[in-house]
């Protein structure tokens, strides 16, 4: 494994045409408990000007470079060196880590690899990372790496208590709720209450 990274983005500050079309595919390969940003596929059009906005302060495709034997049956060629990308990895102004490895990749040490990288690059001090409680492998690849857990972030969806978490992971006690909240029915709103919304 001999990973390399490359910015996304050209000597004049633009977002290449290569990276634009592999971080839109990386979207369309991206699950359900992968994303915590977005639940629907933007267009093209807001892609480009989304990664053209430059919203994190470093972006870079993620490269493995392979040695590959082209030598035939009489001996004839020589090793060549191929590049495969493989993935993507930014680092946010908020000192954040995000990361995507492509499906082909996962399971394969890469993850691994990559944030060890990024984090030897980036100036010392405090890295986060924001994962889907869905996402099982990346908490526990966090985890591996010393990543530890500083802060729960809620959301008002009662879809969040049906998404699993992993044997002994540290937020299941706060899914334990009591039997009569579990079961009981929410209150209607008072008849007047969507009346009362301000449009302004």
């Amino acid at each position: 494994m001999n990973i390399s990274f490359e910015s996304i983005y050209d000597r004049e500050g633009k977002p290449t045409t290569l990276a634009l079309a592999v971080l839109y595919s990386h979207l369309e390969q991206r699950a359900p408990d992968q994303n915590i940003s977005h639940r629907s596929m933007p267009t093209w059009e807001q892609h480009a000007a989304f990664v053209g906005s430059k919203p994190y302060a470093a972006w870079h495709l993620v490269y493995d470079h392979v040695e590959v034997d082209n030598t035939d049956e009489d001996g004839k060629g020589y090793p060549q060196r191929e590049y495969t990308c493989i993935g993507q990895v930014y680092f946010t102004r908020a000192r954040e880590i995000g990361i995507q490895i492509s499906d082909a990749y996962w399971r394969k040490g890469y993850g691994s690899e990559i944030i060890t990288k990024l984090v030897e690059m980036v100036p010392r001090g405090p890295i986060f990372a924001n994962v889907s409680p869905r996402n099982i492998a990346s908490q526990k690849l966090f985890e591996s790496l010393g990543f530890g857990v500083v802060q729960w972030t809620y959301r008002l969806d009662p879809v969040f208590f049906d998404e699993p978490l992993y044997q002994g992971h540290p937020a299941a006690a706060s899914r334990e709720l009591p039997a009569d909240v579990k079961t009981a029915a929410p209150e209607e709103p008072p008849s007047d209450f969507f009346g009362m919304v301000d449009d302004d």
